[in-house]
């Protein structure tokens, strides 16, 4: 066993030892290649790099351009460590809240302001919080960037070709407190260089290289009428130098299980992919958060009535009249299915459909959600009126006869005449009342005495409206009664 173990470790020290560190040094070589950069100006010739991103003079965020030219890494160099070493231009107490970055494939020169602004970078990030650069000419380890491999690894597996430049941004938190000044090319002596140390061979073969998230959702914020709500996003993308087809893992946290196209409760829930290659290189887990809110926990707004009726008005011959309409409808923020409650004065109990009585009801309509928010009320009136009731409008009576002259050889003689007939606005089949005199008693079809008789037909309606009287004569005479004309003697006999 001790053999073995002993075969291994030598095999192992073998191969390690065959992988022989080389190391790459490149410096500043142009004034074009380290640049400062703001919102709108690019300056190529300042004898110092204020690392930290303040322009003094433009009062704005500023970074830092790097750019090292014709590096001759192979093409199967594995990158174990790398950083850039800056010279101290003046000493200050100023710290700075750096960032780094790597551009993607070969980096071509800085040109103009445009050309800097539309490059792209890979997806690492390096932080950089150096302490105080308290006196000049300093170039040591508080000079010098973390280890930028994985920025460096990340750039050749984007296109990078061997006898190509590497371009680094240094951005900060543009605060006029958080500077640090380096020499820059123009200074002449101490301008910034890069160091690279790499191995040559299969680069999976020793794999030191992490899995890349890309496309990581942004924090998702959903709101609900309920007690939850499903989450969807477009899942991230897991990009490995070595591994093909990474399937991340998920975990959510407080409530475990959950994952794209899930139901998230109430509250803010933490997701995160995780992924691990083949070399046990573990990538920067890809978090956001899905929070997830009740809109109508507590909410104040009040259910809306809509479409109600306007005034009713209705007539009737007698004491009710049927009314109808079209419902009003509630709407609301939270609350679905609202159904109105109605209500009517001084009648109670009426709805749609029902009978109103003469007169005006008020009917209103009213509404209130699950917070017990209370809409406005709906309120329209229901007006029945009879046209009959307390009216003034007496009947007519209609086809009176004319005065009748009648003869008789006696002392009475037989009278007739058709009824007049009387109309009304409210009352219906009104039969007129008739009067004589000085004979009273006589109607039509009587027996009526010589001389003249006044015949009276009267009417009212149920409001005791009377009309105007038919009022006709009938006249008998008799030609002998008072006649003064001799009788005639006929066929006197002769002499």
């Amino acid at each position: 066993m001790k053999t073995l173990m002993c075969s291994l470790f030598v095999i192992c020290s073998t191969i390690v030892y065959a992988q022989q560190i080389h190391t790459i040094v490149s410096k500043i070589s142009t004034g074009n290649d380290d640049a400062e950069v703001a919102s709108n100006y690019l300056y190529f010739y300042s004898s110092d790099l204020e690392l930290g991103g303040y322009d003094t003079e433009n009062s704005g965020k500023q970074s830092t351009m790097l750019r090292f030219r014709y590096l001759s890494l192979p093409a199967n160099a594995i990158v174990r460590k790398a950083y850039i070493q800056f010279t101290s231009k003046s000493g200050s107490s100023k710290t700075a809240n750096l960032v780094i970055k790597c551009q993607e494939g070969n980096a071509s020169a800085y040109t103009s302001l445009r050309n800097i602004k539309t490059r792209t970078y890979v997806n690492n990030i390096v932080k950089w919080n150096p302490p105080a650069w308290t006196r000049s000419n300093q170039s040591d380890i508080n000079q010098r960037t973390p280890d930028l491999s994985t920025l460096i690894n990340a750039a050749i597996s984007t296109g990078w070709r061997s006898r190509g430049s590497l371009s680094f941004k240094i951005e900060g938190d543009a605060s006029v407190d958080n500077v640090l000044n380096a020499r820059s090319y123009e200074y002449g002596v101490g301008m910034p260089k890069l160091i690279i140390e790499y191995q040559l061979g299969n680069p999976c073969a020793v794999d030191m290289i992490p899995p890349v998230f890309s496309n990581c959702p942004d924090n998702l914020s959903l709101s609900t009428l309920t007690g939850s709500a499903i989450a969807n996003w477009t899942n991230p993308i897991v990009s490995d130098n070595c591994t093909q087809y990474i399937n991340p893992s998920l975990s959510t946290v407080p409530t475990e299980g959950l994952s794209n196209g899930s139901t998230f409760p109430i509250g803010t829930t933490k997701v995160t992919y995780n992924a691990i290659d083949a070399a046990k290189n573990k990538a920067s887990p890809c978090s956001f958060t899905v929070t997830v809110t009740n809109s109508c926990k507590n909410e104040v707004i009040l259910p809306v009535i809509s479409n109600c009726p306007t005034n009713i008005n209705l007539t009737t011959t007698g004491s009710t009249a049927l009314a109808t309409w079209t419902l009003p409808t509630v709407s609301d923020n939270c609350t679905q299915n609202i159904t109105p409650s109605v209500s009517t004065a001084p009648t109670a109990g009426l709805d749609i459909n029902s009978a109103f009585p003469t007169g005006i009801t008020t009917v209103t309509y009213s509404a209130k959600d699950a917070a017990n928010n209370i809409a406005t009320p709906c309120i329209f009136t229901v007006t029945v009126t009879n046209p009959c009731d307390n009216e003034a409008i007496p009947p007519v009576i209609s086809n009176c006869p004319t005065n009748l002259n009648l003869t008789t050889t006696g002392s009475t003689a037989m009278a007739t005449w058709t009824v007049p007939t009387v109309s009304d606005n409210c009352t219906q089949n009104i039969t007129p009342s008739v009067s004589t005199a000085p004979t009273a008693g006589l109607d039509i079809n009587s027996a009526f005495p010589t001389g003249i008789t006044t015949v009276t037909y009267s009417a009212k309606d149920a409001a005791n409206n009377i009309a105007t009287p038919c009022i006709f004569t009938v006249t008998v005479t008799n030609p002998c009664d008072n006649e003064a004309i001799p009788p005639v003697i006929s066929n006197c006999p002769t002499n």
